[in-house]
């Protein structure tokens, strides 16, 4: 005699396969909105996400808030392109693009360990955390360098750890 085998999942695997597929959908929950500071595709994502790892990932999420301000501050200006992907990706304005192809930054940064923390940040409008204000900077630069020609005479907005702040007219 011949026994069927059961064709039904057990359990565990269906609440592994579910909580998947609502992870997913989470993930991709704030494209399909359209909500007004979340990037169009995921590539826009990961672009945006890479230039925060890049830049700020070693100052960990405020640190790459910070940066994502500066960013939006510079969206919300005439001066700079109107999305937050052309102005990351205009020439000689984020190190992290300097010199390297967008795939390999992209490569480089979905290995650190902060790469969730830093879509999560560019899924979301900026938040701004109590005492801890960039007060409108769209410009920042490494304590590690001497300040550039535009900081010359201008007064720092915030200095957190390895980045200072301005707010340039």
């Amino acid at each position: 005699m011949r026994s069927e085998k059961n064709t039904e999942q057990p359990a565990h695997i269906m609440d592994i396969k579910m909580k998947t597929i609502f992870a997913l959908a989470a993930t991709a929950l704030p494209m399909v909105a359209g909500q007004a500071n979340s990037p169009a595709t995921m590539s826009d994502r990961d672009v945006l996400a890479t230039c925060l790892i890049l830049e700020a990932g070693g100052e960990g999420r405020v640190g790459m808030e910070l940066v994502w301000h500066v960013i939006q501050e510079r969206v919300k200006s005439r001066r700079w392109p109107d999305t937050a992907r052309k102005v990351v990706l205009q020439p000689k304005q984020f190190s992290c693009f300097n010199n390297v192809s967008l795939g390999r930054a992209i490569a480089t940064a979905q290995r650190h360990p902060y790469w969730r923390h830093a879509l999560g940040i560019v899924s979301a409008p900026p938040v701004y955390r109590q005492g801890l204000n960039p007060n409108g900077a769209n410009h920042y630069h490494a304590t590690t360098i001497r300040p550039p020609y535009w900081a010359r005479g201008v007064k720092p907005t915030l200095t957190y750890r390895n980045h200072v702040f301005y707010r340039l007219k």
